[in-house]
């Protein structure tokens, strides 16, 4: 069909193909099970981007509230020392309300996945 030239296809001595190093279906598993990751709990695909950018909306909103309450805690008319104290009290609540704030997770390994959903299943836990 090609002729002599086998190469349109990548047949050719000077073809890249890329092999796997895995050659039995049991290594193929083990290197699948390692590389492969799962989002905990299961995302629902498409909506993720959205949840987590929703996610951060809402705890930096959080954080601008309780700053803002702090803040509102100022008479009509402050004197020097009331406005220190205000001003410290903000930013050591804008500080703990940040280091509560939301944090994506990494997705864990598919073989822990497995592991853990086997071991739920048999009703035995791993020590």
């Amino acid at each position: 069909m090609f002729g002599k030239d086998h190469t349109l296809r990548g047949l050719g001595p000077e073809s890249h193909a890329r092999m796997s190093k895995a050659k039995t279906p049991r290594e193929k598993k083990q290197l699948s099970l390692k590389r492969d990751h799962r989002a905990t709990p299961p995302a629902n695909g498409k909506p993720n981007p959205k949840n987590v950018a929703a996610a951060k909306r809402r705890s930096h909103q959080q954080e601008r509230h309780a700053v803002d309450q702090v803040l509102h805690t100022i008479g009509p008319v402050p004197d020097e020392d009331e406005l220190i104290d205000v001003e410290i009290a903000a930013k050591v609540t804008g500080q703990q309300q940040h280091s509560r704030a939301f944090k994506k997770t990494p997705d864990v390994p598919l073989k822990k996945v497995v592991e853990a959903k086997s071991e739920r299943r048999n009703g035995t836990t791993k020590k």
